[in-house]
């Protein structure tokens, strides 16, 4: 019998287990995909075994029959639990608009336009089916239903786009809009180059728990949030001082795919160039925005993070003197989320008033959900490993212990055995 190729494995598949049974998804290049369960998921092939690490919701390792194209196999470590077991049998081959979707298996980048002009972006392959665009950057997700791509643009609003494969295109309009005025087009670009995914989450969960849904960031405080968004809270931003030739830096802990928003004003500018830099956490400087000597009024810059940690918003100011430096003055506010709505013109420009707070309140709980949830899962990170070093802890005064108690009953022997040659025992 031929060996099993990962090609052979790509499709859909009705994974059952002891709570019941859902579809997934093995994507090309390695990517594991369950529409009910979403993590950064992968999956490879060794022999004719499936390993799977699907993050938070555990391993496992399922065998693979060629012949049927089903699989079986169990959660790891492997037990005798009767809930243990797992199954999967073959659904579907993916579709020919997923196909041009996924492309190489870390998704696709496309030329999406609308009345106000063109811009890239991306739909994304991975655990999360992210929605990537950098001209309007938001938390944005895409699903598929048939051959209708619906685009969940947060802020910005969902769109449904039907996808023409023969001529790798797709048109549609924003759900709920006019779709005379609100019409959008779509043309394929290329396919996204292959990375591996970032871990983001990880849980020791077992048993029961493996399969239980990922809740909607915020929707308990759904109500709570309608009438707070009624409220205007002012607050101010921090104010500091930095001298010419000087770097100074503030660092914010982001979750991946989070957008932060810098509001600055550079009051009293004598006429020195400044740049607002964005580093990520391996101090690599991944976006920047000029403050000319004009710029006196407040401005605004945002990124969407590409990874979780710990990310740097500096400011430099060029030296406009040799010997004397000026003390400049700054206001800064940092935000996680971008909840300014009356600038974007990828959504509908009559939002105003309690509607508009409504949907900056909502906006700003689901960037404070994904904050939270990250701290969960360092959190839980920090647990494990700090369980990991009370075990060695625990070893390692075992083996002082053991190593002390074969030193006494050395010298006792010994002490026993000179007693005995001085004859002052028997």
């Amino acid at each position: 019998m031929a060996k099993a190729k990962p090609s052979d494995i790509v499709g859909w598949y009705d994974l059952s287990w002891s709570g019941g049974s859902f579809p997934i998804c093995f994507r090309p290049a390695g990517v594991f995909f369950c529409p009910k369960f979403q993590q950064p998921a992968r999956w490879e092939l060794e022999d004719d075994v499936i390993k799977i690490d699907w993050k938070r919701f555990g391993k496992y390792e399922l065998k693979f029959h060629a012949e049927t194209k089903s699989m079986e196999g169990n959660a790891l470590p492997k037990s005798d639990d009767e809930k243990n077991w797992r199954k999967a049998a073959f659904s579907h081959a993916l579709s020919p608009v997923e196909v041009l979707l996924l492309g190489d298996g870390a998704g696709s980048e496309w030329d999406f336009e609308w009345s106000g002009g063109k811009f890239p972006v991306k739909f994304k392959a991975d655990g999360f089916n992210h929605f990537q665009c950098d001209e309007f950057p938001a938390h944005a997700h895409w699903s598929l239903e048939g051959d209708v791509v619906r685009i969940n643009w947060a802020d910005f609003g969902n769109y449904d786009m039907k996808v023409n494969t023969s001529e790798s295109t797709m048109d549609g309009s924003m759900v709920g809009g006019d779709a005379a005025k609100d019409w959008r087009k779509a043309k394929f670009l290329r396919n996204l180059l292959f990375r591996s995914f970032g871990v983001r989450q990880r849980s020791a969960a077992d048993g029961d728990q493996r399969h239980q849904p990922v809740r909607p960031p915020g929707c308990r405080m759904r109500r709570v949030l309608l009438f707070l968004a009624c409220l205007r809270l002012p607050v101010e931003a921090a104010y500091f001082t930095l001298h010419e030739g000087e770097e100074k830096c503030f660092v914010e802990t982001v979750p991946q795919h989070q957008v932060l928003t810098v509001k600055y004003r550079h009051a009293e500018n004598p006429g020195v160039e400044c740049m607002v830099v964005f580093k990520d956490p391996q101090q690599k400087q991944v976006f920047s925005k000029r403050v000319g000597h004009e710029d006196s009024e407040q401005g605004r810059t945002a990124y969407m993070t590409q990874q979780r940690g710990d990310h740097r918003i500096c400011v430099q100011c060029t030296a406009s003197r040799w010997f004397e430096k000026t003390a400049l003055k700054w206001e800064l506010s940092i935000d996680m989320g971008d909840t300014d709505f009356t600038k974007s013109p990828a959504t509908k420009g009559n939002v105003k008033g309690v509607e508009r707070w409504v949907l900056s309140t909502l906006a700003r709980a689901e960037a404070v959900s994904a904050e939270n949830e990250y701290e969960r899962t360092t959190e839980m990170e920090f647990r494990d490993a700090s369980e990991l070093v009370n075990r060695h802890v625990v070893w390692v005064a075992l083996f002082i212990m053991a190593m002390e108690g074969g030193l006494v009953l050395w010298q006792v022997s010994h002490m026993k055995e000179f007693f005995r040659r001085e004859k002052l025992i028997p």
